[in-house]
């Protein structure tokens, strides 16, 4: 009788199932995508992480670690919006992280090195990327963080002595000239930091004009190039060392080229090239690459180029434009770097084999107009970088003067202005200048425009920065009325939202 009780009730759970499969809802389907797919926007949810991160099908691995399951298909899969799917998406990267567990990241990293530095008695301080200053040097610390990416924590004590001897042995004064004439190289700096350079040592740039004083070698588009030692991951500015053996900074450049040129590795992403992690000097090395480099790899008449890193480079066929579309499409989809050094576009002709390298803005009139949104977007993401670099600087050097320095602002649609009181003021190079009359009232239009309007009176460049600076006085009041009729009207400013 029992077996029977038994059997039955079986029956009935199994009948119950089938009964409750037939009659429960299908289970959505969602938005299509495959796994990889889900993988690959966890991988790019990882920010930082995931930048360093390998997919391997259905695993991320991370350099020197075992890979990892991504767990979370199904519920990204079922999500029927794209905003249930971010969810997922972002509910995944944080389980990945929480798996990592004690991996090195990098501002761990950093911070170690500092701690580490400043315990064996040397002068370590943090800058805003990802290097250390070190005394009159820099320590990159972008090779030095490769030898222990992806380990825990617990790997680092080992790794530290190491950077801690290298930076003792750096820190000692370089014998001479002699000694160090082999091993000098050209490192690439760019026009925000000359002018912060000049800043604090109270100079002017009108120092770079004359080639008997400069100790850069002018590249164009804002590029320079100076003498440095590049050892170890770490960058040490020779210039004040070659004032005191005399040695003229023309033959320490020279020097410097002719150690630098070299042979760079050029890998292919899709239509357009990439130079990469594989050294410090490489942008100075595809910076002043020969031209046959460039036709080697089939082109043939101008090459245009961003420099996202000193070991990082796209460039790209200057007459291929849907290179130029992809490769400008990659960089404003990806995070830039904290201070890349160029995401305004540079371009160089290639007619004569034998000239040096001269660089220049990529302008609209060069490209089609597909091109001339994203032309736009990573020109202001450039200007606006620079100008935030050294306005702090700025302001402080002209407050004693009374001088008001205007940030570079940007609007709801990525276009940059400047802010003119009436007042003496220092404009940046904005595409737009706001104007304060005194009463207030603020009057909008391009550069361009209120340049034309004030004619002959239209401001000069102030000569002794590096970067575009126009020094104005209150905005001339023969000219209001006809600003007013060219210009939007933005509003009021109110009494002391300006310092």
């Amino acid at each position: 009788m029992i077996p029977v009780l038994v059997g039955l009730a079986l029956l009935g759970i199994v009948g119950a199932a089938v009964f409750w499969r037939q009659r429960r809802p299908p289970e959505p389907e969602g938005l299509p995508g495959t796994r990889d797919e889900f993988v690959a926007q966890v991988v790019y949810a990882l920010g930082e992480e995931g930048v360093r991160a390998v997919q391997e099908g259905v695993r991320v691995r991370l350099r020197g670690r075992e890979p990892f399951q991504v767990e979370g298909f199904g519920r990204w899969r079922r999500a029927a919006t794209l905003e249930a799917r971010r969810a997922a998406v972002l509910r995944a990267a944080e389980d990945l992280v929480v798996s990592i567990g004690d991996v090195v990241r990098p501002d761990v990293y950093k911070a170690r090195v500092i701690e580490a530095l400043v315990r064996a008695g040397l002068p370590a301080t943090a800058r805003d990327d990802f290097a250390v200053t070190l005394g009159e040097g820099v320590l990159r610390l972008e090779n030095l963080f490769a030898d222990v990416e992806g380990e825990p924590e617990s790997a680092l004590e080992a790794h530290l002595e190491r950077v801690v001897g290298v930076a003792l042995r750096f820190s000692d004064k370089p014998g001479g000239w002699v000694e160090v004439a082999d091993r000098v190289q050209l490192d690439v700096t760019v026009d925000a930091y000359v002018d912060h350079t000049l800043l604090v040592n109270g100079q002017d740039a009108r120092l770079l004009l004359d080639p008997a004083t400069s100790w850069l070698l002018v590249l164009g588009a804002g590029l320079y190039a100076r003498a440095a030692l590049i050892e170890d991951g770490m960058t040490r500015d020779l210039t004040s060392f070659l004032r005191e053996w005399g040695v003229d900074f023309r033959v320490a450049l020279a020097r410097a080229l002719e150690n630098t040129l070299g042979g760079i590795p050029v890998g292919r992403q899709g239509p357009y090239f990439v130079v990469g992690k594989d050294g410090h000097v490489d942008a100075a090395r595809a910076l002043l690459a020969p031209v046959e480099l460039f036709r080697d790899l089939g082109i043939a008449r101008r090459v245009v180029m961003i420099v996202l890193e000193k070991d990082w480079i796209v460039f790209a066929d200057g007459d291929d434009v849907d290179a130029l579309d992809a490769m400008f499409a990659s960089v404003l989809d990806h995070e830039l770097p904290p201070r890349p050094v160029r995401p305004w576009p540079i371009t160089r002709d290639l007619w004569d084999p034998l000239a040096l390298p001269e660089w220049y803005y990529l302008r609209p009139e060069a490209v089609p107009e597909r091109l001339l949104d994203p032309l736009a977007r990573l020109r202001n993401l450039d200007t606006h970088r620079v100008y935030t670099s050294v306005w702090a600087a700025m302001r402080e050097r002209y407050a004693p003067e009374g001088v008001f320095v205007s940030e570079l602002m940007t609007d709801e649609v990525g276009r940059t202005y400047a802010l003119w009181l009436p007042r003496p003021s220092l404009l940046p190079a904005a595409d737009a200048i706001v104007v304060c009359d005194a009463a207030g009232f603020l009057w909008g239009a391009t550069r361009a425009a209120v340049f034309a309007l004030l004619g002959s009176d239209a401001p000069d460049l102030c000569p002794e920065h590096a970067l575009d600076w126009y020094r104005v006085e209150a905005f001339p009041d023969e000219h209001l009325d006809a600003l007013r009729e060219l210009a939007s009207p933005w509003g009021r400013l109110e009494a002391g939202t300006v310092q």
